[in-house]
Order: structure tokens, then C-alpha cells, then sequence
């Protein structure tokens, strides 16, 4: 996985060896088309990589204004025939802005690495053990723990999808309909064309041997589960505040993610 600041610091291996070579030149004009063209490249590297990789860590515009400015003029000199201690000048002022412009992106880095919110040991193991097995339930999975722990988030209706869809795959992917449906005593319910998911919970745990009040807990988590997502949607056209709603919804989804997790950790042994 590249570094937070790789193309930052992509943009200065790159000024560094521009800088270099200009400090090997003799001339007292810089004419030379090879190194113009380096100049040009870093330049370019700087504007389009690592100066838009500076505003998205957090710094400003005045923070970084002292780099532009120099790099700005580096740009204009390499358009025509200058004198060396013009590129040196500027080049000179780089490397003076470099280390505050280093050391605010750290912090700035640093801060949100703080902030970012870290997964507990149950949501790292689930997320690890799926990733293998089920990539697009991982990716579910992962997508819900984010968005409950958004602070601006208004919505919440994907998130419960995403739990919903979460289960839905890991089930399908241990407990397929066809060989449910082939078990030794199985019935659908009514009105149900295939197994439904306290089915295949039944299916699979039975399998594996677990007696029948093992698996009630799981399957009591699933009922649960699927009440509190009917719950969820009918409490949109009943709560008139907005923020009232936000923060019921978050509530009921860290308690219906919770018996998800009762379920998964229970289909895939954790």
C-alpha cells in the first residue's frame, strides 16, 4: 500500500535530483533543453500530484504559498534562456519552504490517523475472515461499521442495506438454496419459494453437529435482525425531527449490527 504523502514525497525525490543537476552545471546560462525538461517535469509533477495530496491532508493555500510562488518562476525561467543563479535563487526557496510544509503535513496526517475510527477485534476478525471467503460481504460489512461511526451522516438507509445484503451473501455462500432445500426433512415455509436465512442457519449449524438450543441463538438473532430493519423503515414516516430520527436510527443500527455479528460469528466459527 503506497504512503499517505507518496506523491509528495514523489515530488521532491524528483526536485532534489532536478536540483542536483543543476548544481553539477558550469554554465552561467541555463540552455540546456535536457534540464529544462527535467524542470518542466517536476513542475508539473508538483501542480497535478503533490500540491492537490498537500490541500486533501488538510493544509492551506498560505501554508503552501511559498512553494508556489518558487515554483511558479522556477516554470517561467525554464521557458527561456536564464542565468543559473536565477534557478538556484528559487530552487534555494524550495528547500526553505520544504520543511515547514513537511512538518505541518505530519501533523496533519498525524491528526487524522487520531481521528480515524479504529475496528474492535470482533469487526477486525469478521472483516479479516470474510475478506477471504466472501469479498463483497467483507466490503458490506466494512461499509456499515463506517458509516455508524460518521458523525455527519443524515441517512442510514444504506447502512442497514448494507448489513442486510452483509448477512444475506456469507449465508448464501455456506448454505446454498439447492442444498438446503435437498436436507433430510426440509420444508419451506409459507408463502416462501426458498429457504429463508433461520433456515439455512439450522441447515448449516446442524451440520456441524450443534445441538438445538446452540442454534436458536443465532436464529433468534436473525428474527431480531429482520423485525428490527421493518422497525427501522416504518420510524422514518413516524419521527418529525430530522436529528431526532438520525440519532434513533444510528442507535437501533449499532444494536442490529451487533446481532448480525451474533450470527456471523457463530456461521463462521469465530
Amino acid at each position: 500500500m503506497p504512503a499517505a504523502d507518496a506523491d509528495w514525497q514523489g515530488t521532491r525525490e524528483a526536485f532534489d535530483g532536478f536540483a542536483n543537476a543543476l548544481s553539477r552545471s558550469k554554465s552561467v546560462n541555463i540552455n540546456s533543453k535536457k534540464l529544462k525538461a527535467t524542470l518542466q517535469g517536476v513542475v508539473q509533477q508538483y501542480f497535478r500530484q503533490g500540491r492537490p495530496e498537500l490541500i486533501n491532508a488538510g493544509l492551506t493555500e498560505a501554508d503552501i504559498e511559498p512553494v508556489d510562488t518558487a515554483f511558479h518562476e522556477l516554470l517561467r525561467l525554464s521557458n527561456g534562456n536564464n542565468k543559473a543563479s536565477s534557478y538556484k535563487k528559487q530552487v534555494k526557496a524550495v528547500r526553505a519552504a520544504f520543511p515547514a510544509v513537511a512538518g505541518k503535513l505530519e501533523i496533519m496526517l498525524g491528526t487524522k490517523q487520531m481521528q480515524a475510527p479504529s475496528m474492535t477485534a470482533t469487526e477486525a476478525q469478521v472483516v479479516a475472515t470474510l475478506a477471504s471467503m466472501v469479498p463483497s460481504a467483507a466490503a458490506s460489512y466494512q461499509q456499515a461499521i463506517q458509516d455508524l461511526r460518521d458523525v455527519g451522516r443524515v441517512s442510514f438507509r444504506g447502512t442497514a442495506a448494507e448489513l442486510r445484503e452483509a448477512l444475506r451473501e456469507v449465508l448464501d455462500h455456506l448454505a446454498p438454496d439447492e442444498s438446503v432445500m435437498k436436507s433430510d426433512g426440509f420444508k419451506l415455509e409459507k408463502d416462501r419459494s426458498k429457504p429463508t436465512q433461520r433456515q439455512k442457519v439450522n441447515f448449516l449449524l446442524t451440520a456441524r453437529g450443534r445441538s438445538k438450543s446452540a442454534i436458536s441463538s443465532p436464529q433468534d438473532a436473525i428474527g431480531t435482525f429482520e423485525r428490527g430493519l421493518g422497525d427501522l423503515a416504518r420510524s422514518v414516516y413516524t419521527q418529525g425531527s430530522l436529528s431526532t430520527h438520525v440519532a434513533s436510527s444510528r442507535r437501533e443500527l449499532v444494536q442490529l449490527k451487533r446481532y448480525v455479528e451474533v450470527v456471523l460469528q457463530d456461521v463462521l466459527e469465530l
